[in-house]
């Protein structure tokens, strides 16, 4: 059978533009100068992410897919492309998707606490393929802890935005409190709750809390972004946490996605998707047609 692949989480960017500022921090410690913010510590080796990435490469990327799988549709997640007029970005990601497709959902910036945050969302919701915004909890957790959330995530709730979240798996318990507070908001975990190790220990702790997570019916959970600190991967080593997130989450909360490109450090696109198709086959045809295309196309609305 042949699966159309929705990519569920993917970058684009383009040096030339004005932000990225994590990426152009690591051109300067790269020339040796000192930087306040490098990724490094979480991605390892970023050399080759120094490149503009866009369209035409993502469609290169698919046309390596293993045969019976295709490329359709994909969601674009923001890269802080600008965090001062975030909509800015979300409209260039709109006209790549007009030119090329490959952006069929757009998850852009916004500051949850910012008291502008109706005027930045209405701003952002010219671009047709606006679908939410992204939380970004990996270096900078602190906006979890301010009341003011709350009153963001109603603004996203009452518009129906997805709001996507990039958390670490010990955060869990504030998480949990959000999830209750906002029942009708739809949050979308990115990265597997971002698994950093993997040791029979930590993966119990990693399992406990994802349990807990998948607990709450308004959590979607996105398997991707396993190679981020699993450089070396292999299907042995990732399979224990794609079996219990399917599990916990159950095969319709669920899909996949290639965080590309920054997981292109660790893989190649064709492997990557091999893999997953690989972890599934004892799954039935609809269930993998959920997790490689509808369900992403489902919750995100493309």
């Amino acid at each position: 059978m042949d699966y159309p692949i929705a990519d569920a989480h993917h970058h684009y960017w383009d040096l030339g533009r004005g932000g990225y500022q994590w990426l152009k921090d690591h051109i300067r410690h790269m020339n040796g100068e000192p930087v306040e913010s490098d990724m490094a510590p979480i991605l390892g080796q970023m050399d080759n992410l120094v490149r503009n990435f866009l369209p035409p490469d993502l469609i290169r990327e698919g046309q390596t897919l293993p045969a019976g799988y295709t490329l359709a549709k994909s969601v674009c997640i923001e890269t802080q492309g600008d965090t001062v007029t975030p909509w800015l970005e979300t409209l260039w990601l709109q006209a790549l998707s007009d030119r090329y497709g490959l952006a069929d959902g757009i998850i852009g910036y916004a500051d949850l606490l910012d008291d502008n945050l109706s005027e930045v969302l209405q701003k952002h919701r010219a671009a047709a393929n606006f679908r939410g915004i992204r939380l970004f909890c990996l270096r900078d957790d602190s906006a979890l802890y301010n009341e003011k959330i709350d009153t963001g995530i109603d603004l996203l709730t009452q518009q129906e935005w997805v709001l996507d979240v990039d958390l670490d798996w010990t955060q869990a318990p504030v998480f949990q409190e959000l999830f209750i507070r906002h029942p009708h908001q739809l949050f979308i975990i990115g990265h597997a709750g971002f698994p950093k190790y993997r040791s029979p220990r930590y993966f119990d702790y990693w399992r406990r809390a994802m349990s807990q997570i998948a607990a709450h019916n308004n959590v979607v959970c996105k398997i991707s972004g396993l190679g981020m600190s699993d450089h070396c991967w292999s299907l042995d080593s990732i399979r224990p946490y794609i079996q219990h997130c399917l599990e916990v989450f159950g095969v319709e909360r669920c899909m996949f996605a290639s965080n590309w490109p920054v997981d292109s450090l660790y893989s190649s696109y064709h492997d990557l998707w091999q893999a997953y198709g690989t972890l599934t086959e004892n799954l039935s045809c609809d269930e993998r047609h959920r997790l490689f295309y509808r369900n992403c196309e489902k919750y995100y609305r493309i």
